[in-house]
């Protein structure tokens, strides 16, 4: 009876935590993704070797941490004429400088490629 209360207590304690770990991760407040949460680093903003002819906005889905955006903002960058100008998990969008034409299915597939969705380009 007794070894039966303690499991059941372990149990509840383990399903707190569980708990707890999710609704924090869910609100992008926990580490996820293999990194640190809050205190990771931004990669630094790129400069283009030309002139920006314009901004776009993309509704990205997906992201749920700091290491997400992270993760979409080297991935973007490394793209050639395009500079990522901002990122938000919460907001689940980036916004991008180009210096020439972007076709929208290369803005997928990078994105698509680092385990994000494009939804809209504004």
């Amino acid at each position: 009876m007794a070894a039966n209360i303690i499991i059941i207590v372990i149990i509840a304690i383990i399903a707190v935590i569980a708990i707890r770990s999710t609704r924090k991760h869910m609100r992008g407040e926990g580490s996820c993704c293999g990194g640190g949460g809050g205190g990771t680093l931004r990669p630094e903003k790129k400069v283009l070797a030309k002139e920006a002819i314009g901004t776009a906005t993309l509704k990205i889905s997906g992201m749920t941490c700091e290491n997400c955006e992270n993760r979409l903002w080297r991935a973007l960058d490394r793209m050639d004429d395009v500079a990522v100008t901002d990122i938000s998990h919460r907001k689940g969008m980036a916004t991008i400088a180009y210096s020439a034409d972007i076709p929208r299915e290369n803005l997928e597939n990078v994105i698509s490629q680092a385990g994000y969705t494009l939804t809209e380009v504004e």
